[in-house]
């Protein structure tokens, strides 16, 4: 069964929606100061002779601020006996080399370690909204190692504390 295969009649043992990312709610300073950093780096750029600095700082603030007006999207999540479903597609266990947990509310992520088809590692992570974390952790302990300790990415994080 490949990565993308569904399996047929999945009887999930765990199942919830997550949304694709976060939705941090920002107040009207935090978008002052953002305003204040792309003017300060537009005039900067413009300083120093370039052209197409400017218009990408512009058009990523745009961007980023019409990104922000919309809801994340939901997917559905499910654990079962074979693996994981997240949205359409499957990773049975045999491809996650491991997961781990980090609890940290109100925003708590359960993460796998998947193995691609070329060998390679890719992190991901879902979020747990209210499901009980220790339920889903010794379900998991079962099926698949779990990496104790492993810290949040210093991306991770650095999103989190500027509310990205």
């Amino acid at each position: 069964m490949t990565i993308h295969e569904k399996p047929k009649n999945q009887n999930y043992i765990i199942q919830w929606l997550s949304p694709a990312y976060i939705h941090f709610q920002k107040g009207w300073k935090w978008f002052l100061i953002a305003g204040i950093l792309i003017a300060v780096a537009t005039i900067y750029s413009l300083w120093q002779g370039e052209i197409l600095a400017p218009i990408l700082f512009v058009l990523m603030a745009g961007v980023y601020t019409m990104h922000y007006l919309q809801a994340p999207p939901m997917i559905d999540v499910g654990i079962s006996h074979l693996g994981l479903q997240v949205g359409s597609k499957f990773y049975p266990f045999s491809h996650i080399k491991a997961f781990w947990i980090h609890y940290l509310p109100p925003i708590s992520t359960v993460s796998f370690r998947i193995i691609s088809s070329s060998k390679i590692y890719r992190d991901l992570s879902i979020y747990l909204m209210d499901q009980d974390p220790v339920k889903i952790r010794n379900f998991l302990i079962n099926q698949i190692p779990e990496l104790e300790g492993k810290q949040e990415s210093a991306s991770n994080i650095l999103i989190r504390l500027l509310k990205l």
